[in-house]
């Protein structure tokens, strides 16, 4: 058993680089699986919802608190940066969330775009003002390109 599983996720992890590699030949970007391509963009609901729901379910589980992110809007591209030697493409954007207690926040995200599905998802967000570890401090400025 113990041989079987590592051979599964091999052949699994195979498939789909095969299938993303056939989409980059052709000149299409696809989104396959949890994986972010280049046509998606800063306004793509999966994008928002995901947003949503990793903040929320760090809300609930991390800081024991029942701020929620009720609605992502207005969400635009402020910036592209297209792939370097040491870095992905990568697309910078901000939208407004409204909270449910009320209050507004500009929320701060980046897409990357690796040319294999990205194990990680490729998203990364910050919420102006909540982010209590300070990980993209100060007010997200990691998140926005300089």
């Amino acid at each position: 058993m113990r041989t079987i599983l590592p051979a599964l996720f091999a052949f699994a992890l195979m498939s789909a680089t095969t299938a993303a590699a056939a989409d980059l030949s052709s000149g299409t970007h696809k989104r396959v699986g949890l994986a972010l391509w280049p046509d998606q963009q800063c306004d793509d609901r999966g994008i928002t919802r995901k947003i949503a729901k990793r903040f929320n379910w760090a809300q609930r589980t991390t800081f024991n608190r029942d701020l929620q992110i009720a609605e992502l809007s207005n969400p635009r591209e402020y910036a592209f940066r297209p792939a370097e030697p040491q870095f992905h493409d990568r697309r910078f954007c901000q939208a407004d969330a409204l909270m449910s207690d009320g209050r507004h926040y500009p929320v701060y995200y980046m897409i990357s775009y690796d040319r294999h599905p990205p194990l990680g998802g490729g998203l990364e967000f910050c919420v102006s003002g909540l982010d209590y570890f300070r990980a993209y401090a100060p007010g997200c400025s990691q998140l926005r390109p300089h």
